[in-house]
């Protein structure tokens, strides 16, 4: 946001009206101005607007009616209304359900105007503060707190960057804002295997069967998530989404808008783990795919935007065979990574961190087997021509 001039959206379908405003406030304000619903709806869309402030009779849809759809698409945006004696009944209302910042009644004298303008934009730096210093504490924590998990399990640890890498760019490719809780809680969906018994890590790195008891152990680690991260502030969006990705079915009519939006990156999560759980078995990319439309022929779009994505990304990939000592943060491992004794370290699809690259430099050399393949992004080939 400009810090001299905030831009300002002025909407009423009276030009005259709108003139006046943007004389009076232009001082003061990067003042853009709409005469209907609709060309205001174009001009959100087109760029954010910190302020938006509208009248409340207006055709096809109304003040109220439009900031609340405001709320949906630009819920930062702090809303204002203007409203007559008339529409005192409405504007409270939309106050009270639309959580419209403030409304003023008309005519309202140009010191009012500016000092409630003034507020709105005191508010909207709050609400950005708060949002952008809550993603970068909690992204931070998270990330330290996932490394030290590297640690303890690096079988859970790989699993999980690897959905979170996958999760993200598909939910890039499909739009979804803001993707914060989805990035956190694919980093934190294994948290509750710190409740495992030690055997049970064990016999997955040696590829044992489990028994009974310990697959329903495993069952409910997402559960043992969940009370972890209760007691967090802030993270209420982290567990939305976590809860969301455990669940086949949703029923979208019943929930609002950022409700509707952690299922969708659920959704995404659920989908990133299915098809990383298959890659990590040794599924090819094809097989992968074609198992996965058949069991979530319920999500087509998410599908379409896998696809996409994997079929773009095996064109680019790279496969070498490395010792360990050449491993690099940022490769992806095509082999389990086996000690001489034949203990898995890392599995297949594990993707390298700074913690796996220092835990074998402290090993004695020749400890680990070798070479192990790792799968590299190919840089694109340069389409530049002499001028």
């Amino acid at each position: 946001m400009n810090e001299q001039r905030p831009r300002l959206l002025c909407v009423d379908d009276d030009t005259a009206v709108l003139d006046g405003l943007a004389l009076t406030l232009r001082r003061s304000f990067d003042v853009t101005i709409a005469d209907s619903a609709a060309e205001a709806l174009r001009r959100l869309d087109a760029q954010d607007y910190p302020i938006v402030m509208s009248d409340m009779r207006m055709p096809q849809m109304s003040g109220a009616e439009l900031l609340a759809e405001v709320r949906k698409r630009h819920p930062d945006s702090v809303r204002l209304l203007l409203t007559g004696y008339a529409d005192m009944e409405a504007a409270a209302s939309a106050v009270n359900e639309g959580q419209v910042f403030r409304f003023l009644i008309k005519p309202c004298t140009p010191p009012v105007l500016l000092r409630a303008l003034q507020d709105a934009v005191t508010q909207y730096r709050l609400i950005t503060a708060e949002r952008e210093l809550l993603e970068r504490t909690l992204r931070g924590t998270v990330q330290a707190l996932a490394e030290v998990l590297s640690l303890a399990d690096a079988v859970a640890y790989g699993h999980a960057i690897s959905v979170q890498k996958l999760a993200l760019a598909l939910a890039r490719q499909l739009g979804l804002i803001p993707i914060w809780p989805l990035e956190l809680a694919a980093l934190l969906a294994p948290l509750g295997r710190v409740s495992l018994p030690p055997e049970i890590h064990h016999k997955e790195q040696r590829g044992d069967p489990l028994t009974t008891s310990e697959r329903a152990a495993l069952a409910k680690v997402a559960e043992v998530t969940q009370g972890l991260l209760a007691p967090i502030p802030r993270l209420e969006p982290v567990r939305s989404v976590l809860f969301a990705a455990t669940r086949s079915v949703v029923d979208d009519a019943l929930q609002g808008p950022d409700e509707r939006h952690w299922q969708r990156c659920g959704r995404v999560l659920r989908l990133a783990t299915d098809y990383v759980d298959r890659e990590s078995r040794g599924d090819s990319v094809g097989i992968a795919l074609a198992e996965m439309r058949a069991r979530h022929v319920d999500q087509p779009e998410l599908l379409a935007a896998l696809e996409k994505l994997k079929g773009a990304e095996a064109d680019h990939v790279e496969i070498r065979s490395l010792p360990v000592r050449l491993l690099q943060a940022g490769m992806v491992l095509c082999d389990d990574l086996y000690t001489q004794a034949g203990q898995r370290l890392v599995p297949r699809g594990f993707t390298v961190n700074a913690g796996l690259v220092e835990r074998i430099r402290n090993l004695r050399a020749g400890s680990l087997r070798e070479p192990v393949r790792v799968s590299l992004l190919r840089a694109p080939a340069s389409t530049s021509t002499a001028p």
